[in-house]
């Protein structure tokens, strides 16, 4: 695969990661939707509401973020490319995208039970899985990434 000169290794792990986790977690919305898994988040996440009308505008399904959230992943990736403070503010953006949905991946009952042996679910473990360790490295690669151009940016104005 060829790499643009321009971008650091660090970026492009970014754009990959971004990327994996968009397909895993649209594969979770799927699953949740299919097999009828709301969001249950420590008790706190209760609708009346269908499953996918939680994953367009609520607070998303069992095995993924809601769908606002993910375009805003991928508008913050897209913006990460600008080499200019609002790029930096892009990066940032993911790694706290990154860490927060780490968070509301353990928070899911469905995660735990996934691993137990009386409720376990090979599919469920897997997708709970990658929920967590995609946007786990996601956020370390990103935030990485957001002090190497700050230093940067800390350079260049020194000179």
């Amino acid at each position: 695969m060829q790499m643009n000169p321009n971008l650091s290794r660090r970026h492009h792990a970014i754009l990959a990661l971004t990327f994996a986790y968009l397909i895993v977690s649209s594969a979770g919305a799927g699953v949740a939707i299919g097999r009828g898994l709301p969001a249950e988040a420590m008790g706190l996440l209760q609708s009346d509401n269908e499953i996918w009308i939680e994953f367009m505008v609520g607070g998303g399904t069992a095995l993924s973020p809601t769908v606002w959230l993910l375009a805003l992943m991928a508008v913050a990736a897209t913006a990460s490319f600008r080499t200019d403070r609002a790029g930096r503010v892009a990066t940032l953006l993911l790694s706290g995208l990154g860490a927060v949905t780490v968070i509301g991946a353990l928070a899911e009952p469905i995660t735990w039970r996934s691993i137990t042996p009386e409720t376990f679910d090979p599919l469920y473990l897997s997708l709970s899985v990658l929920l967590v360790a995609v946007p786990a490295a996601l956020a370390l690669v990103a935030f990485s990434e957001f002090r190497a151009r700050r230093a940067h940016g800390a350079r260049a104005k020194a000179l």
